[in-house]
């Protein structure tokens, strides 16, 4: 996905953002899938850091909701620039909690 860039509004780059888009559409809900079907076992697993599983979860699914929304409503694409790092690291600090965690379990 980073070797395609984003369109800069020319015919040149248009089927490249539209494969960029498509992965990054499977990516991210795939993502958010995982740390959302995911946070109940691992909370399981690790139970001291079950609250914050829970809570980079409903980050990561509000996130996504935004990027979403950036991309569907007119006056959103500027608030793009937030919602994108924010699921980003919501799903990147859910995913190092949990080797953390496991790192530490006996």
């Amino acid at each position: 996905m980073f070797a395609l860039r984003t369109g800069d509004g020319t015919a040149a780059r248009a089927a490249e953002s539209q494969v960029h888009l498509a992965q990054a559409v499977v990516t991210f809900t795939l993502a958010c899938q995982a740390v959302s079907s995911g946070t109940p076992r691992a909370g399981e697993l690790v139970p001291s850091h079950a609250p914050l599983f829970r809570g980079l979860a409903w980050i990561a699914a509000l996130s996504l909701a935004g990027v979403v929304a950036t991309g569907v409503v007119p006056a959103l694409p500027r608030w793009f620039g937030l919602a994108e790092p924010l699921f980003l690291g919501a799903t990147l600090a859910w995913f190092a909690l949990l080797a953390a965690g496991l790192a530490s379990v006996p």
